[in-house]
């Protein structure tokens, strides 16, 4: 080949590698300007690997610290509907969880994972591409019903800092399009369908529910008859975790009362109790005036309907001066009531303290103005810093001041049905001494609570005295807990779980690494009563037990025998105490009492009891009465026996048989109405017991007009023939309005050890 043809052959060669390095760069430079973000997100997520908590998923937010507006989302019309459980995008990569975990929902059953840049689309539709970016990531709350701890929030930065992406909570999908944090609804309507939705909404795992219809009342303690027109709100309490004993997630209901001053709701109850705390609270308000101020109340039977009777108002107002040491911007404070707020879950304690009558706090100190009910205990007041609960302190009676109840008798003439009976309202006392809360605390407390074996426990609770008033916290997963701003000196300590006995503790703050152990478990025993004869289920048992005095055992100190009654349809009990049991034993009417064996406060036992003295009558089947004309008893052949009048007696004979032995009574009543006029909420029937003519003590037994009512009283060594007399003590009538009408409903004499 000649020069020159070589010579073009090379230019030629040259030209099309030039031209083709070009291309090259410009494709790649377009590559690289659009990656795809699934891409994006396995490569991140291979870098990142599995952290060690479960409450994040990986976002394919585009380039890293790249950010979206809500507008350039893509949005798919056919996309699933909103259960109150997020969707995790088909494809996406997917953070390991742990057991004790909420955990989101996976993608629908049947969806092909997405490809690049796509969607994922219901079964049986192509998913269709999409050039929008990914959506903003929403931002981070909490999906349990706790805040996180210090523990668990250094964990999260460690694990989201190891990747430096945006990244955003499992929350539901209302949540996820909010750029600000979803406000919590403190009403909540009782309708199953609808519940689980509710607490989604507002990134809670949704506790367990069960409606429960009430009736009551508003009547004036001023003129004696009905409220109109009047605003009721009633709070029910729900544990925020498995832990009876743990903090609270508070819901409202709200109704009116009618012209007759009744009220009716449905109220989401939870299906176990809180322990330790009131089952609802009431509070009213009338013409924009707080006349009762969150009572709280435990006549509360969940899932039946319930009469929970009449509440009187307007309490006594009161005015209390209070004051902050340290004062600082910011600070309010919240009359609360007879109603403890200390174990309200952080977040919806904010809404809770919204509705009552929060004071801002100057520097010289602010006056608080709240209603109390002066026979009952004094209310709760709580200092709040950017309105989170710091301290809580109960009111100080003075000792020189006794209020006097505001309680006009009605005249002969009575009063107007229409008649507003609230106008007249005393002028406000100043019944408490005043309160200063402390703000010179500036150390802090934490650690770890273990089981015997010296695992984790979580769900404790910690109550830390401080100048005369409970501070709590509870402990995490990894069994940590912690308190703040606390003064330096000596504090008392006691740490409660529901399985096991509590432990109490001088501590010293300024500890960081304190670490306190459970010694004991709790008695939990569960036991299957038959009647020895024929194996038939015992239905209805009395539990007579002693425990430790004390959190530790003392022998020398001898523990008073308490009583528990308890049914059950299949003869199957669960026994559960607060204290190690000394002893236990198994009483019922008509059968002899058996002692259980408490060596192991964790088993499961039979308790067969044999037949012993049969001692029981029909209330209407009496031996003897005062004023035959005063009793009544029920139609149909009914048990019960009845009367409008109290101060008069009915006598029962009975065989105590002729070895003397201990014997208790157990009384059974209801309240008979006419024209289902209802009761005081806490009124209590009084009845005088007597043995051959000698009194021998009084029962209070509560009232309710559909569900008995049993009290039981010691009637001494007896044996023989014995005469029983029963004298009730404390009628209650107000015409038209509310009347206390005692029914016998049952009687029976019980054995005990």
């Amino acid at each position: 080949m000649n020069p020159r043809a070589r010579l073009l052959y090379v230019a030629l060669a040259v030209v099309l590698c030039t031209g083709g390095a070009v291309a090259w760069v410009l494709s790649d430079l377009g590559a690289f300007t659009a990656p795809h973000a699934g891409d994006v997100a396995e490569a991140h997520q291979s870098r990142r690997g599995d952290g060690p908590l479960d409450v994040f998923d990986t976002a394919p937010n585009g380039a890293q610290g790249t950010e979206h507006t809500p507008s350039d989302s893509p949005q798919d019309p056919t996309a699933l509907p909103l259960t109150g459980v997020p969707e995790r995008r088909a494809g996406q990569p997917h953070t390991p969880r742990s057991s004790d975990s909420p955990r989101s929902s996976d993608a629908p059953s049947g969806t092909p994972p997405s490809r690049e840049g796509t969607w994922p689309s219901p079964a049986g539709q192509s998913p269709e591409p999409t050039t929008q970016p990914p959506a903003k990531p929403a931002e981070v709350i909490p999906r349990s019903a706790r805040d996180p701890t210090p523990r668990e929030k250094a964990a999260r930065e460690r694990y989201n800092g190891s990747a430096g992406l945006p990244t955003k909570v499992s929350a539901p999908k209302a949540v996820q399009e909010s750029s600000e944090e979803l406000p919590l609804d403190l009403a909540k309507l009782a309708e199953p369908e609808i519940w689980a939705e509710y607490w989604a909404r507002e990134g809670y795992s949704p506790p367990a529910m069960v409606k429960t219809p009430v009736r009551g009342k508003l009547m004036s303690q001023l003129t004696n008859t009905q409220v109109p027109g009047a605003k009721v709100r009633i709070y029910t309490f729900f544990p925020a975790t498995s832990r009876l004993n743990g903090p609270l997630l508070p819901v409202m209901t709200e109704a009116a009362t009618d012209e007759k001053g009744f009220f009716e709701a449905d109220l989401p109850t939870p299906k176990s109790w809180p322990s330790d705390y009131p089952r609802y609270a009431l509070s009213c308000d009338w013409q924009d005036k707080r006349i009762i101020d969150c009572a709280p109340y435990d006549n509360l039977r969940a899932g039946e309907a319930n009469e929970i009777g009449i509440f009187w108002a307007p309490e006594e107002p009161y005015e209390l001066e209070v004051s902050v040491s340290n004062p600082e911007p910011g600070l309010i404070v919240a009359p609360t009531g007879r109603i403890d707020p200390r174990r309200w879950e952080s977040r919806r304690a904010k809404q809770v303290f919204a509705s009552f009558s929060v004071q801002p706090m100057a520097a010289a100190g602010t006056k608080v103005i709240g209603s109390w009910d002066f026979l009952a205990d004094p209310p709760f007041v709580t200092l709040l810093r950017a309105g989170s609960p710091v301290l809580t302190k109960r009111c100080e009676k003075l000792p020189e001041q006794e209020p006097q109840a505001p309680v006009v008798e009605p005249s002969e003439n009575g009063k107007d049905d229409n008649e507003v009976p609230l106008a007249e309202v005393s002028e406000i006392g100043t019944p408490f001494k005043p309160m200063q809360f402390p703000n010179d605390g500036y150390l802090s407390f934490s650690g770890t609570v273990v089981d015997p074996d010296g695992k984790a426990v979580e769900g404790a609770v910690l109550k830390l005295l401080v100048n005369a008033e409970p501070r709590v916290s509870y402990t995490d997963s990894t069994g940590w807990f912690e308190f703040g701003a606390l003064p330096d000196k000596p504090l008392q300590l006691t740490v409660s779980h529901d399985l096991y006995v509590d432990v109490e503790q001088v501590v010293q703050p300024g500890v960081t690494d304190k670490q306190i152990q459970f010694d004991y478990r709790r008695p939990r025993m569960t036991l299957t009563v038959v009647r020895d004869s024929d194996g038939t289920p015992v239905t209805e048992v009395w539990f007579r037990f002693s425990a430790w005095p004390n959190t530790t055992p003392i022998i020398d100190e001898h523990p008073g025998t308490q009583t528990r009654r308890m049914e059950s349809a299949t003869g199957v009990y669960l026994f559960e105490n607060d204290k190690p049991l000394l002893s236990l034993w198994v009483t019922a009417p008509g059968l002899q009492p058996v002692e259980a064996d408490t060596e192991d406060q964790l088993a499961s036992l039979e308790i067969r009891m044999t037949d012993g003295l049969v001692l029981e009558r029909r209330p209407r089947d009496y031996d003897a009465v005062q004023n035959e004309g005063l009793w009544h008893v029920d139609e149909n052949e009914g048990p019960g026996l009845w009367s409008l009048d109290d101060d008069h007696w009915v006598e029962y004979s009975f065989n105590f048989g002729e070895n003397a032995n201990d014997f208790d009574l157990a009384l059974g009543v209801t309240n008979h109405t006419y024209s289902t006029l209802p009761l005081d909420n806490e009124y209590e029937f009084i009845v005088d017991v007597f043995v051959d003519g000698k009194k021998v003590g009084t029962l209070n037994i509560g009232s309710d007009p559909g569900v008995q009512q049993i009290g039981q009283l010691p009637l001494g060594s007896l044996s023989g023939q014995h005469t029983v007399r029963l004298m009730w003590m404390n009628d209650r009538y107000i015409p038209g309005q509310l009347d206390a009408n005692i029914r016998y409903e049952s009687l029976r004499i019980i054995e005990v050890p």
